[in-house]
């Protein structure tokens, strides 16, 4: 399959380059293809043909967002319409990838994709825009994958808390925030299965299991075999501009039915990760 990637030089993009042997990938990163310029977007669509996007391109910056809401949703929303109405255009299948965050938080159980979005924040907004614009633009052809809490090389808590932990400093984490720390590898293969089955809709992927901020950072700790001082803290103590969802751990339930594919617990997914890193 011919598949674009934008988004090329992010923790998502780098992992879906790795992954994607057997694809004939174009991956352009931001200094190659501003997905917010329509001529842009449609030029690179019409030199490179593909059979499928993969829509990695995206504002990231949770905290940022909230006094940059315009820029936000410039990227994560104008970008995900630009680069979906080529997509449609083009006869080609349009992945974005969207966020835990368009959720609030006030759920009991594992989010599931019928549920009703209620971003808190205006990160989580610009994402959920981006959704809804994807849907608008390429209706027959779109996938959006949701995921939340990713770590991979070089980025992330995971590769953080580590530094950290080694470099022996106390670590203060979040006690009080819960959802599903999710591998950039196993949520690039993941996508690369919904476009290879041709799947369509709305999915969630995250690696199974809740957990905290202060929980993980002690298994971390743990698969290292270093002693750490960590010390539970609250969401509020940090001061952090964006409001973030108490609670966003995803069901995955709908993957797994619609692609036969089994998913791993983040817990032997961390260790595997920890081991080679």
């Amino acid at each position: 399959m011919k598949i674009l990637l934008t988004g090329a030089k992010g923790l998502v993009g780098r992992a879906v380059r790795q992954a994607c042997s057997g694809h004939e990938l174009i991956a352009l990163g931001r200094g190659e293809l501003d997905v917010t310029d329509k001529e842009a977007v449609d030029r690179a669509f019409y030199e490179h043909a593909p059979q499928a996007v993969l829509h990695c391109a995206a504002y990231t910056d949770v905290d940022a967002a909230e006094n940059d809401a315009d820029e936000a949703t410039r990227v994560n929303a104008g970008g995900a319409g630009c680069v979906a109405r080529a997509a449609a255009t083009a006869g080609a299948a349009m992945l974005y990838v969207s966020s835990d965050y368009v959720f609030d938080g006030e759920a009991d159980r594992l989010y599931v994709e019928e549920d009703r979005p209620q971003p808190l924040s205006a990160y989580g907004r610009s994402k959920l825009a981006g959704e809804r614009r994807t849907l608008e633009e390429s209706p027959d052809g779109y996938i959006i994958v949701r995921t939340g809490w990713v770590y991979g090389k070089s980025k992330g808590f995971v590769d953080w808390a580590q530094a950290e932990i080694e470099r022996g400093k106390p670590l203060r984490l979040v006690a009080d925030q819960w959802g599903s720390p999710t591998s950039a590898d196993e949520l690039a293969r993941a996508m690369l299965t919904l476009l290879e089955g041709e799947h369509r809709g709305v999915f969630h992927f995250a690696n199974k299991g809740v957990t905290n901020w202060l929980e993980l950072g002690k298994r971390v700790a743990n698969e290292l075999g270093v002693e750490a001082v960590i010390e539970p803290i609250g969401r509020d103590e940090l001061s952090r501009l964006a409001p973030r969802p108490e609670y966003s751990a995803l069901s995955v339930s709908r993957y797994e039915q619609a692609t036969g594919c089994t998913v791993a617990t983040y817990q032997e997914v961390l260790k595997k990760y920890l081991t080679h890193s």
